[in-house]
């Protein structure tokens, strides 16, 4: 009888000593590090089981519960893309473009950034690629480039496809299918659809942690502590460790699962030869602002970083936002993006300083204002993004389909309404901070936030400028009336100014074409045409000076005055010749052909007699016209005689055969 009673007691017994065993198997010391940590793999997906959708159940279960996954891109030989930002960025951060050096609320953490963004998905801002070769190195700035293509691939390219086909399925039997709304009443239905109308966030991070009195190495303390991210979704390259004596793998990210208070070390799997390895993590964005069904209940990663005194990692990561009038709040009211980061304790007033809060959720980093390469595996090719430029300033954008903002041609906002639909509503084009101007109501002010010293608007390197159509309002700077006739409400007939075209002859273009001086700029049509008028007249010159010159030469007597009459009208040939060579030179087709056209009525005109006059020779003297193979070939024998009665010599005229200066 007591067998009957012990017997399920020892059972009980040896499957609880098995499951702490078990247990324990996930616990376990690193490198001697003495406190013990639950370490979490992070689900892995490879490019393929997104693309075809092999894996999309585990998909699913892995975002609905901590939303956090790694993602395989095939590559060839990626090495440490990181490495760079180890050796120079922490150094030289602040004295490069959207660079900043901040010290972490922890008093012993200092954080390197250099922030950029990327404009929906095929738009990437700048780096400041001479600053960062300057300060580092060029292949510093090759890396770090690659990384972003990389990263954006697997977001855009493996992430947003199974995730709109994972919302495909579960609204396929809902009425509703959008997920999101903006202000104005436009309906997304995809992720892809979303990111694409908003301003990406990019930062680039190396954290470095100093040490206090006590021996730091022992202890691990908070760097960052748990947040959730304020985006839809971060795509990152898991951080690398930038100590020599260390591996690459990186343990201070620190994640809680389903809202769980256990801690664990999330650990990712290594970069290898052929292989490189994405993070993906669901923000804030993903649980509370997409309107999802019950069964697509995504959960957002709530995580920390964590380091020990004296480590150093590097990290890069894409924060993926919505647009800034998307309604992200219903209740009590309709709040918008751009005002909820107003409200937010992350806004534009954060320092990098402030401590995060418990389970608070963060913007971006605080206020931190093309190279195609294969896949070997699979033959997957990553496509090159259009890489926007910095540039010098607003006449070096086209002016036509982009605009100056942030320092480059950024791209005018792409909806349902033309470009001149907008003007003829009284609307205009500004480069300004949609964030401010929710805050303030004041154009003014949220273009100002866009300029630099100067009031350049557009002349500063700062997240969240973008080009927005506005009202328009008298004594804000627009880039619209660079083109467009205000008064007319047209389009002008070209923007901007060039003393030449680069590309080749254009017959027309948007860009004005510089007539020889600055004042003479071609803004119109019928400018153009009172161009190529005088380019014949001009032309006809510069026959008539060629002619003349032989003509009153041929009549004066040798001396002091036969020689200043040859000085001033070689001079005047070869003035106008370089002139005229320079109208050819600005590639406009219709000058080219006025240029020609000029020349050849008015060697026409000039050498009518000797064509028609029945006593004369006609032999033709042949001169160019352009200085660099200005000659003369045997004079006609009529000059030749009259210049033997005139007892002209041959070593001092004009008429004495001249080589051609270009054979």
């Amino acid at each position: 009888m007591n067998c009957i009673y012990i017997l399920p007691r020892f059972i009980l017994l040896c499957t609880y000593i098995v499951s702490v065993v078990a247990s324990e198997q996930q616990v376990f010391h690193s490198n001697g590090f003495s406190t013990e940590q639950l370490y979490h793999e992070v689900p892995t997906f490879t490019y393929n089981d997104l693309e075809n959708g092999d894996r999309d159940n585990d998909l699913k279960k892995v975002l609905t519960t901590n939303g956090l996954i790694a993602i395989k891109i095939p590559t060839e030989n990626p090495g440490n893309l990181l490495k760079g930002l180890c050796e120079c960025i922490s150094e030289v951060a602040p004295m490069i473009e959207g660079g900043d050096k901040r010290l972490l609320a922890d008093g012993l953490t200092t954080r390197s950034t250099i922030a950029t963004a990327t404009q929906g998905v095929e738009n990437p801002l700048p780096l400041p690629k001479s600053e960062i070769t300057k300060n580092c190195d060029n292949q510093t700035y090759e890396s770090i480039e690659r990384a972003r293509d990389y990263v954006s691939f697997a977001a855009h390219e493996a992430f947003m496809p199974a995730m709109d086909r994972l919302i495909k399925q579960a609204t396929r039997n809902s009425d509703n299918k959008s997920i999101l709304k903006t202000k104005y009443g436009k309906n997304y239905d995809t992720l892809s659809s979303v990111v694409a109308d908003a301003v990406n966030l990019e930062h680039f991070h190396v954290y470095s942690k100093g040490s206090d009195n006590r021996n730091h190495r022992d202890t691990i303390d908070e760097a960052l502590d748990w947040h959730t991210d304020g985006g839809v979704f971060l795509a990152f390259l898991p951080a690398q460790s930038c100590m020599d004596n260390d591996t690459n793998q990186d343990e201070s990210f620190k994640i809680k699962i389903n809202g769980s208070d256990l801690e664990q070390t999330a650990i990712f799997p290594n970069h290898s030869n052929d292989e490189i390895v994405v993070g993906i993590m669901l923000g804030a964005g993903a649980e509370r602002w997409l309107d999802l069904p019950q069964s697509l209940n995504l959960k957002a990663t709530r995580h920390a970083v964590k380091m020990r005194g004296g480590d150093i990692r590097s990290w890069y990561g894409m924060m993926h936002l919505v647009a800034t009038d998307a309604i992200v709040e219903t209740t009590p009211k309709a709040i918008t993006f751009s005002e909820l980061k107003k409200f937010s304790s992350s806004s534009s007033v954060r320092r990098f300083s402030d401590r995060v809060q418990e389970n608070e959720t963060v913007f971006g980093c605080g206020d931190l204002d093309d190279d195609t390469f294969q896949l070997a595996r699979n033959n997957i090719a990553v496509p090159s993004r259009r890489r926007l430029q910095h540039v010098g300033g607003p006449s070096d954008c086209s002016n036509n389909d982009n605009f100056f903002c942030w320092m480059s041609c950024m791209d005018v906002p792409s909806d349902d309404q033309s470009f001149l639909s907008h003007v003829h509503s009284g609307e205009n084009l500004y480069c300004l901070d949609p964030a401010v101007l929710a805050e303030t109501n004041d154009l003014k002010e949220a273009v100002a936030a866009c300029s630099d010293s100067s009031g350049v608007a557009g002349g500063i390197h700062r997240a969240g400028c973008q080009n927005v159509w506005a009202p328009s309002e008298v004594g804000v700077p627009t880039y619209t009336s660079l083109y467009v006739n205000n008064e007319q409400k047209e389009l002008k007939y070209c923007y901007g100014s060039t003393g030449m075209y680069m590309h080749g002859f254009e017959w027309e273009s948007s860009t004005c074409i510089i007539y020889l001086f600055g004042p003479l700029t071609i803004t119109s049509r019928s400018a153009l045409s009172l161009a190529c008028i005088g380019t014949i007249v001009f032309g006809i010159l510069v026959e008539f000076v060629i002619r003349k010159r032989r003509t009153v030469l041929r009549g004066m007597q040798n001396g002091i005055k036969k020689i200043l009459a040859s000085a001033f009208l070689y001079g005047s040939q070869l003035t106008l010749s370089y002139l005229i060579m320079l109208v050819i030179m600005t590639y406009s087709g219709p000058l080219f052909i006025s240029v020609i056209l000029g020349l050849v009525i008015g060697h026409t005109l000039f050498h009518w007699h000797d064509f028609m006059d029945k006593n004369a020779s006609g032999e033709i003297a042949l001169e160019g016209s352009t200085p660099c193979c200005t000659n003369v070939l045997d004079e006609p024998s009529s000059f030749i005689a009259n210049s033997q009665k005139s007892n002209v010599s041959d070593d001092d005229d004009d008429s004495k055969t001249i080589q051609n200066c270009c054979a």
